[in-house]
């Protein structure tokens, strides 16, 4: 494996795919069934190293720059999770990948349940990790809420004073897409019909409410709320992760009740 922290900058495993107005630059690793992983919000690629790495030692390994984000192109509209979602189906087309496996990570999170919702017959199993599926509160805690209104105000204020700022234009683009994100909504949850792993950290910046919402609106879920674990647990502590992730990928899928299993184990009727 071309492992020197080179993820994100591999001249040997990266490429560029003209798609939907834009360069989408894009690395693939390893080989076996497809795995999609995607990053979340401000990240790219070399954030989701410690996943590359492990994968792909079973996987084909996917991963893009989110359009807006890494080496890939912004285009001239405004950002949006279904543009990104239309980029990553464009690239899957590209590889000729019908079904995918996802891990989905932040943002990349909210990417996969799109795709999953809008492209049902794509996805094998989809792993959410902490995802949110609105803006704002309760969805998010309120220190953290109050603390990306303050990053935008401080983007607009630098935007009013230096209007043709393009690295201020790009911040604002990044701060848009999560904070004017369009609702998913219960109805586009029910559309999922992939085996879904809903995981999240117990201290995450998305609440544990909102997690346990989502889980409860998928079809053939699992819930996974790790015990001391922040948002950004893939990176911090990706040995469990990546074994949490790795067991549910493989794990043929059921959904038991603990109902049957008082009749099993105490032959209760």
């Amino acid at each position: 494996q071309d492992s020197d922290n080179t993820y994100g900058s591999n001249e040997k495993a990266g490429q560029y795919l003209q798609v939907n107005g834009i360069k989408l630059y894009y690395e693939n690793y390893g080989e076996g069934y497809p795995l999609l992983l995607i990053h979340g919000n401000s990240s790219s690629i070399k954030d989701m190293a410690a996943q590359i790495e492990y994968f792909s030692q079973s996987y084909n390994v996917i991963i893009a720059d989110n359009r807006g984000h890494g080496k890939s192109g912004l285009g001239n509209q405004p950002l949006t999770y279904e543009k990104i979602n239309s980029d990553l189906i464009a690239l899957l087309d590209h590889l000729k990948i019908k079904k995918t496996n996802i891990i989905g990570w932040s943002d990349g999170a909210v990417v996969g349940l799109h795709i999953a919702s809008k492209y049902p017959t794509r996805v094998n199993k989809l792993v959410s990790f902490a995802a949110n599926l609105f803006a704002g509160e309760p969805a998010i805690y309120p220190w953290l809420d109050r603390a990306l209104r303050h990053n935008g105000a401080t983007i607009q204020d630098g935007l009013k004073k230096n209007p043709n700022d393009t690295e201020l234009q790009h911040q604002k683009q990044i701060y848009d897409l999560m904070m004017n994100m369009t609702p998913i909504t219960p109805i586009m949850l029910q559309q999922i019909t992939a085996p879904t792993l809903v995981m999240a950290g117990d201290s995450d910046a998305i609440t544990n409410h909102h997690t346990v919402d989502i889980f409860e609106h998928i079809p053939n879920a699992h819930l996974a709320i790790m015990p001391g674990q922040t948002h950004f647990m893939p990176m911090i502590n990706p040995e469990v992760f990546n074994n949490i992730t790795a067991a549910f990928l493989i794990t043929p899928y059921k959904r038991p009740t603990t109902m049957e299993d008082l009749k099993i184990y105490f032959g209760f009727e």
